[in-house]
């Protein structure tokens, strides 16, 4: 059964360029990881916090696990939508979810994980605006069946 984004989930479209493909013409594989990054910052200046903001504020949130489910690929010159939505949030640290497709076909399912560092590289909470704005225009997918846990 195919993922669906949640109402709510941010779009953006990206036409692939030639240097994100490899030598059998589709993207290569990191390049996934920054059309998710695309998706991502575009979330996070779409819901009032741009990363550059979150910077100026002495917080960072780098990728501590990313995780890569692909289907189908993507090719030179096509145009895919990238979905992003916060999928959990917990004290310093929050999860954002990714669907990557043409023409509505799933191409790769992705998630990133990511700590909040202050400026001196040490764990701290995310900052309430962050937290505020995500509970509030970002939406968590349904709870997945036999995942064996209730989202809330």
């Amino acid at each position: 059964m195919k993922r669906e984004a949640p109402e709510g989930a941010h779009r953006i479209t990206i036409r692939v360029l030639y240097a994100d493909t490899d030598k059998m013409g589709v993207v290569y594989h990191a390049g996934y990881l920054r059309f998710c990054e695309a998706a991502r910052a575009e979330l996070m200046r779409h819901v009032g916090l741009p990363y550059r903001e979150l910077e100026a504020t002495g917080r960072m949130l780098p990728v501590i696990e990313a995780h890569l489910r692909f289907v189908a690929p993507a090719r030179y010159d096509e145009i895919i939508e990238v979905a992003a939505w916060v999928e959990e949030l917990s004290g310093a640290s929050i999860t954002f979810h990714y669907l990557i497709e043409r023409d509505h076909a799933l191409l790769v399912e992705a998630t990133t994980r990511h700590t909040c560092l202050d400026r001196t590289n040490h764990v701290v909470r995310l900052p309430d605006e962050l937290r505020h704005l995500a509970k509030k225009k970002t939406v968590k997918p349904p709870a997945r069946q036999g995942a064996g846990r209730e989202e809330s």
